[in-house]
């Protein structure tokens, strides 16, 4: 079990008091009694940069060269009043400070409301703004799924496009990054990727266009829908099975017959990236649930609707097993 914990010995302990003490260092507005209460601006903030989850927030010794840019940039975007957010955080600052050493930590993610992170008419500089964007897809998942929401709305499309274009390489080692990167890039390039990545050998770019290719575009050549319903990822067959179900050829029943009694194909995890088996129903590193295209097929066979996702098992793997040693 210590691969859990592994990403929270390298969180940055002391960041809640930094961010705080980034946001203070602006003219502070006076609050309403009302404002004292609720908090609102800060706490919006906090839900939009996703600090709810560890994955959002700096590891030690990444603040001031990522973080203090990356929340000045998030202020910026989002539309917050700085001011408000300056004597917001200065009042919980001294909140903080006046608790015992023994009392719970004070939450700063409770109640707000996620705001668009799109008023790039703001941004002074907007090129360095977008490779700041593009490095903060190397953080944790929230931190670059938040960046990735940023980069949709980017005037700069072509270098925010270019700099999707080089880094994607490098992503694929993680594949929540890689989804997170190429989804960005089918939103900036208007889909013009998805015609490349249908037959690529990488089966998260595969699954993706797949997805989000256009139905009639997609069905347009039963022999390539056929080679990928025989793809050795699951992943990309399950994605197939289910644009199968919106476009009802009947031509290919017979794949769906033949899909329905084999055992659910070989997959790699998109949380972890671990390839698991045939016949494996959750991945043996993380406990994620996979793919099901045998089941998604029978369901389609059957008339019934199609499976819902099992995201994860409790039960303990052989992995868990070897790591508790």
């Amino acid at each position: 079990m210590r691969k859990a914990w592994e990403p929270l010995a390298k969180i940055d302990l002391h960041a809640e008091k930094k961010i705080l003490g980034q946001l203070a260092e602006s003219q502070a507005a006076e609050l309403t009694y009302q404002q004292t209460a609720r908090l609102d601006e800060l706490f919006d903030l906090c839900e939009t940069l996703g600090l709810a989850s560890i994955s959002a927030w700096p590891n030690v010794d990444e603040y001031d060269e990522w973080f203090r840019p990356w929340l000045d940039l998030a202020v910026t975007l989002g539309g917050f009043d700085r001011a408000l957010l300056s004597a917001e955080a200065s009042l919980t600052l001294e909140r903080i400070d006046a608790l015992p050493a023994d009392a719970p930590r004070y939450p700063l993610t409770d109640e707000g409301r996620e705001r668009t992170l799109n008023q790039w008419d703001q941004v002074l500089d907007q090129e360095a703004a977008v490779r700041l964007l593009v490095r903060t897809l190397y953080r944790g998942r929230d931190a670059a799924w938040t960046a990735a929401c940023a980069l949709q709305y980017t005037p700069k499309v072509d270098l925010a496009i270019q700099l999707l274009d080089e880094a994607m390489p490098d992503l694929r080692s993680s594949t929540p990054h890689q989804e997170i990167a190429a989804k960005t890039l089918i939103v900036l390039s208007h889909g013009s990727r998805l015609e490349s990545w249908i037959t690529d050998s990488d089966p998260v770019l595969q699954a993706l266009a797949v997805e989000f290719m256009d139905i009639d575009d997609l069905m347009s050549s039963p022999a390539r829908i056929r080679d990928m319903l025989k793809d050795a990822d699951g992943r990309v067959v399950e994605a197939v099975v289910g644009r199968i179900r919106q476009s009802n050829i009947s031509e290919l029943q017979d794949e769906l017959r033949r899909i329905a009694n084999e055992p659910e194909p070989a997959w790699s995890c998109t949380n972890c990236g671990h390839v698991n088996p045939q016949g494996t129903e959750f991945c043996q590193e993380c406990r994620r649930g996979g793919p099901r295209p045998s089941a998604a097929a029978k369901a389609i066979l059957e008339g019934r609707p199609m499976p819902g996702k099992v995201l994860f098992s409790l039960g303990r793997t052989d992995a868990d097993e070897d790591d508790s040693s």
